[in-house]
């Protein structure tokens, strides 16, 4: 469970993403890599994520600004109404926890011993935005 103290950005030169351990010295913001520690990579704030620790149904870590994909709540069609379907959730970190988040709803994102994940990632508010339109 250890992955959960990874995080993700996207490199200034590169424009990669770079996954590892996130640190901050002299107002820049870079990510060192676990298996290489002196190997560090330059990367843009605004698109630093930690990992959840879950991972989605392909085995993909989720980060958060994830854009995620489940049927576990339904799709909102009208005022309270929810009706099976997948929707789109962004993953952001509020209030101490990781939630799937839209507009109109939120819910803790939670992993459940002993079932599949149902959570399937299609995308990142930082290259596909247009996912969250849908």
């Amino acid at each position: 469970m250890l992955d959960r103290y990874l995080f993700r950005g996207k490199g200034v030169l590169s424009k990669a993403w770079q996954i590892g351990h996130y640190f901050q010295c002299m107002m820049e913001h870079y990510i060192r890599f676990p298996k290489t520690p002196k190997h560090e990579v330059l990367v843009d704030p605004t698109t630093i994520g930690q990992c959840t620790g879950l991972r989605d149904k392909n085995g993909k870590l989720i980060f958060e600004g994830d854009i995620i994909k489940t049927k576990m709540f339904g799709k909102k069609v009208s005022r309270g109404c929810n009706m099976s379907g997948y929707d789109y959730f962004t993953i952001v970190f509020t209030d101490g926890s990781f939630m799937l988040d839209t507009k109109e709803r939120s819910f803790t994102a939670t992993y459940i011993p002993g079932k599949e994940s149902h959570y399937e990632v299609v995308g990142n508010i930082h290259d596909n935005p247009e996912l969250l339109e849908v």
